[in-house]
């Protein structure tokens, strides 16, 4: 059974809620094996030139949580509503978030092995503060975004 070896979190404050997944060496976007994109209203994950995820209240705070599997991992609960997957080349080892309008340096995350291909997964859900009938329900709202990657094995 596949274990999380390691994790963090990040937040993000980009003014549109877009950000990068780049090689956290170079700052280079990465180049994903099958090229898809994934859309749902206002949030969406590219990978056609480049690992761009954008959050679908472009208000709110953002965090991504960035996991390192052993192998693949189970599946998420269904409070993660929206889900993408696919295979990523990362020459470094390590990725880093980049905010789509070049804000703050992010933290890097060290997957352990250069320049080989990983299988992700990026799974993201809403959270609000609608259980207080005293204040309104969009006055605490928060985009998560999960990505776990785990290396590929073309078996």
């Amino acid at each position: 059974m596949a274990e999380c070896l390691t994790s963090f979190v990040e937040e993000i404050k980009d003014l549109y809620g877009g950000f990068d997944i780049v090689d956290g060496d170079s700052g280079d976007d990465l180049t994903v094996s099958s090229t898809t994109e994934a859309r749902e209203d206002y949030w969406w994950i590219e990978t056609d030139d480049k690992f761009f995820l954008c959050s679908a209240d472009r208000e709110s705070s953002v965090y991504v949580r960035f996991e390192l599997w052993s192998g693949p991992p189970p599946a998420v609960d269904p409070s993660w509503e929206r889900s993408w997957s696919g295979r990523v080349r990362v020459p470094s080892g390590k990725v880093q978030a980049r905010e789509y309008l070049g804000g703050d340096n992010h933290k890097t995350f060290d997957l352990g092995c250069a320049d080989v291909e990983w299988s992700v997964e990026v799974h993201a859900k809403t959270l609000e503060n609608d259980v207080d009938p005293d204040f309104p329900p969009d006055i605490f709202r928060v985009e998560l975004f999960k990505l776990r990657f785990w290396r590929y094995d073309p078996r």
